[in-house]
């Protein structure tokens, strides 16, 4: 149920809370351990370490499946939710197919430095700006000036 991280700690922490309160002999310290302990566990795997596997194994960014997960939770509810890994996974798939979008799905993967470092390619014959001018050995002191 950790697939849904917000609703599915909840469900599984409350489904054993009626059982506890018809039990006889459970204390209220009982009852709050079983309910405070499975919702830390839940709460830890949930948004820390699902995550990060989930997005190794999809070769998505942690925060792109967090972020997918919420755009398609609110886009289709609890469905959404349950495939927005499996779509975003498939829309990096399809954007690494293109050159046109190949950024868009380094970006999805988590590859800034890999964005940053083929940006020239992206912007072949484009006029250089000053923070991606090459410098030459003989730079004049107009090149060096912090303030006009």
């Amino acid at each position: 149920l950790n697939f849904i991280p917000s609703v599915g700690a909840i469900v599984a922490t409350m489904l054993p809370v009626p059982l506890l309160l018809i039990s006889p002999g459970i204390g209220v310290m009982q009852i709050v351990l079983a309910v405070v302990l499975p919702t830390l566990v839940h709460v830890i795997v949930g948004h820390g370490i699902e995550p990060k596997v989930m997005g190794d194994s999809l070769e998505l960014h942690p925060i792109t499946v967090m972020l997918c997960l919420i755009f398609w939770g609110m886009l289709w509810g609890i469905p959404g939710m349950l495939l927005a890994a499996p779509i975003t996974a498939a829309f990096k798939i399809f954007f690494e197919s293109m050159d046109t979008t190949r950024p868009l799905a380094k970006l999805l993967g988590g590859n800034l430095e890999d964005l940053m470092a083929n940006d020239d390619d992206l912007r072949e014959g484009a006029v250089p700006s000053p923070r991606t001018k090459k410098h030459s050995s003989l730079a004049s002191e107009e090149d060096f000036k912090v303030f006009p």
